[in-house]
Parts: structure tokens; C-alpha cells; sequence
């Protein structure tokens, strides 16, 4: 879906793996900023003990990143008939991200 919104599929099978080849640097800056969201939402952690990993994991998502994918996805030329499944994608994948993160902090 991802490719078929920003045009990938239409692409030839050897732009498609050229394009596969200059990927890595675009995933090491992710696995960047993941790593400092991640420690971010250590000190939400304790700064609020009485809430659950869960519930503040889903509030951070909800109150700080939600918004910023929204916007993103409005003010960054998507085409109107890619808004909902490019935000359920952009919104459902940072979740994902973010209660795994919890995962791991919580019990190691």
C-alpha cells in the first residue's frame, strides 16, 4: 500500500531495486529517532507511575504523534484519496513502534 501511494509500484522492477539500494541511510536515521522517542518516553514513564505503561505509551502517541503525522500527511502533498490509509499506516505503524518500545523497558 505504502508503494502504491507514493507511485513505487509503477516503477520498473530495476528502478524498484535501485531505489531498494539507497534505502539504508534513510533506515539508519529512522532506527535514530526511534532510539530517542524510545528513551523520551523512559522519563514519561517515571515521571507518571500511577498510569500504566499502556495508557501513557497510548497517550504520548495519542497527544504528541498522532498530531505530527496528521500534519504531516495534510500539509505534505498527499494526494486526498491516500490521506486515511496513509495516516492508518503512518498512526498504526508508530503505535506498534511505540508499545514495543514500552515492551522492552518495561521488562528489561
Amino acid at each position: 500500500m505504502w508503494g502504491k501511494i507514493h507511485g513505487h509500484d509503477q516503477l520498473t522492477p530495476e528502478a524498484q531495486k535501485e531505489a531498494m539500494k539507497h534505502m539504508m541511510p534513510s533506515m539508519g536515521a529512522q532506527f535514530l529517532v526511534t532510539l530517542i522517542t524510545s528513551f523520551v518516553l523512559v522519563y514519561f514513564l517515571q515521571g507518571f507511575p500511577l498510569l500504566t505503561t499502556v495508557m501513557l505509551t497510548t497517550m504520548f502517541w495519542l497527544g504528541f504523534v498522532v498530531p505530527t503525522q496528521v500534519s504531516a500527511v495534510l500539509f505534505g502533498g498527499t494526494e486526498s484519496k491516500w490521506i486515511f490509509p496513509k495516516l492508518g499506516i503512518m498512526a498504526g505503524g508508530s503505535l506498534l513502534c511505540l508499545l514495543s518500545a514500552a515492551f522492552v523497558i518495561t521488562f528489561f
